[in-house]
């Protein structure tokens, strides 16, 4: 089994053209930025039509190179999106052709060399249960695809790790789109869980927060059906990986304020840190395109087209630094609770705002406050405060830092 990345880890999924496509001072100046962020993942496009444009000819790597060195130099690991076949392909018989998913296979294959040591992470296909303008989604066709992808990959560096196309968190199929869940299922029916290391899935939440017990949020489908699946299917050892995630902040009714953007961020990555079974948290996207205010697509960013802040800059750079979130950047503040003794317990996480402080040699305390526990995390009651458990003890809010906690000094959380 491959090493286990860190539960929401943060990470940037920026689209291949929004880098490279601009100059490479600006390129590298969105790379420092990425540092100063704290991020530790990108994902980006290798699209396969830029690399092998002509059937008869060979691979282009130049582009791709440009973006990999940038990412090695700033110590950022490259998730590579291996999809969108070229328009050769789709004059051969597309991908249901055993002869194109051998040419995929080998396309990736060839990814793999030329980068290898630079690039261990590779997603096959994205959003692979939408319907596009080439075809309709085709669960046989794409896991013949992810199978010859895997093994190609595998031939090359054992190590790497190979995760599935990131599943659209389509609730119920229809209109040429089919359900995140019935696909992942037709997957393991075709014998697709031998060949990926990692599960790759959108939960989009907006204009939800992630936590909202809507049926068709997307982070709920991830944490209950999608997540049922795998282990029906014998994965529970394997990760999900939010391969994408954002909330727009424009583009009509859906969209979000930045304030609830921010707070989407915080508790997503609150989320995740929470899940054994989470991988890295990618969000969509760093930067707003701008132009039409009334497309949604145009406003996922972190920063304004005008290179300015919103409040989710600073949420993630603390997340990712492991600080503390600005609670303006929050609709509800952070609060502390009281504490009264009543015995020992086991290790428990207190989440402060977002803020995760790991304790040990910790007592469990029952306090009328407006604190509960949920799984081995103290997290904010919402609404009439009753019967929390709370916790004190020596606290870490990094992996060097020591601190004792005193119950007397922390303020009870109405107040």
């Amino acid at each position: 089994m491959p090493p286990r990345a860190i539960p929401g880890q943060l990470g940037i999924a920026t689209p291949f053209e929004e880098l490279v496509g601009r100059s490479e001072t600006e390129m590298n100046a969105e790379f420092a930025d990425y540092a100063k962020l704290g991020v530790d993942w990108l994902r980006t496009d290798f699209r396969w039509h830029y690399a092998q444009p002509d059937g008869a000819g060979g691979y282009t790597w130049a582009p791709f190179e440009k973006l990999v060195d940038a990412a090695v130099r700033y110590d950022i690991k490259v998730v590579a999106i291996l999809h969108d076949p070229p328009d050769w392909i789709g004059d051969r018989g597309g991908m249901n052709s055993p002869a194109n998913v051998d040419a995929f296979g080998k396309f990736a294959e060839a990814a793999a060399v030329r980068f290898k040591g630079k690039v261990q992470h590779w997603e096959i296909g994205n959003e692979q249960n939408l319907y596009n303008s080439q075809s309709l989604p085709d669960v046989a066709a794409y896991t013949q695809s992810l199978k010859s992808a895997y093994r190609a990959i595998k031939s090359v560096d054992p190590q790497s790790i190979v995760i599935s196309g990131g599943l659209s968190p389509v609730p119920k199929s229809s209109g040429g789109n089919v359900s995140a869940v019935e696909f992942l299922q037709k997957m393991y029916a075709s014998g697709a869980g031998a060949y990926f290391d990692a599960l790759g899935y959108h939960p989009y939440s907006w204009p939800l927060q992630p936590d909202d017990p809507a049926s068709w949020n997307g982070w709920k489908m991830m944490k209950l059906a999608i997540r049922e699946t795998m282990v029906e299917n014998g994965d529970a050892a394997k990760q999900i990986w939010i391969t994408e995630m954002g909330a727009p902040t424009k583009g009509g009714a859906k969209a979000v304020s930045e304030q609830a953007q921010a707070y989407m961020l915080q508790k997503a990555a609150d989320l995740a840190h929470s899940y054994s079974w989470a991988g890295p948290l990618m969000w969509y996207s760093y930067k707003d395109r701008g132009g039409d205010r009334r497309d949604t697509e145009n406003w996922f960013g972190l920063i304004r087209p005008d290179g300015t802040h919103k409040p989710i800059y600073k949420v993630f750079q603390d997340i990712a630094k492991h600080e503390t979130a600005d609670p303006s950047a929050h609709p509800i503040p952070p609060r502390k609770p009281k504490y009264s003794p009543v015995g020992d317990t086991g290790e428990l996480n207190l989440r402060d705002g977002g803020t995760v402080i790991a304790c040990s040699h910790v007592q469990q305390f029952v306090t009328e406050s407006a604190w509960v526990l949920e799984g081995r995390d103290l997290v904010p009651r919402r609404g009439k405060d009753s019967g929390a458990t709370c916790i004190q003890g020596i606290a870490s809010a990094g992996p060097l830092d020591p601190v004792a906690f005193d119950p007397a000094a922390i303020g009870d959380p109405g107040s």
